[in-house]
């Protein structure tokens, strides 16, 4: 029997490429520190660059990873309501039928009177 390896979701996968990004941030920043201590002021910036950018996608992708648990909220809120709805519409359903077999009960009577 084959076992399925199970799919990440879109959470756990940005919060990985999250932390990549806040890792490399900080790494190249060690690295620009290192380098203009060194007096290597080209390398020096050219790091500092990449951990601004770094930074900046890890900041992207934490607010990427909110607006999908937002959406997923959503989402549940969602089908929450529609299984509520379909519950209360199986319940109308339920009355209606009860009243229609009630209403011709009532009418079989009455024509049996009348004739």
């Amino acid at each position: 029997m084959r076992r399925s390896i199970p799919k990440p979701s879109a959470i756990h996968v940005t919060g990985i490429l999250a932390a990549v990004a806040a890792a490399l941030a900080f790494g190249s920043l060690g690295v620009a520190v290192g380098s203009l201590a060194q007096g290597e002021l080209e390398q020096s910036i050219l790091m500092f660059t990449v951990a601004v950018f770094a930074a900046w996608m890890a900041t992207a992708i934490r607010q990427f990873q909110q607006r999908i648990t937002g959406i997923d909220e959503v989402v549940r809120q969602a089908r929450e309501r529609v299984r509520e709805a379909e519950v209360a519409l199986t319940e109308m359903r339920q009355l209606a039928q009860k009243v229609r077999s009630a209403s011709s009960v009532d009418d079989s009577e009455e024509n049996r009177t009348i004739h």
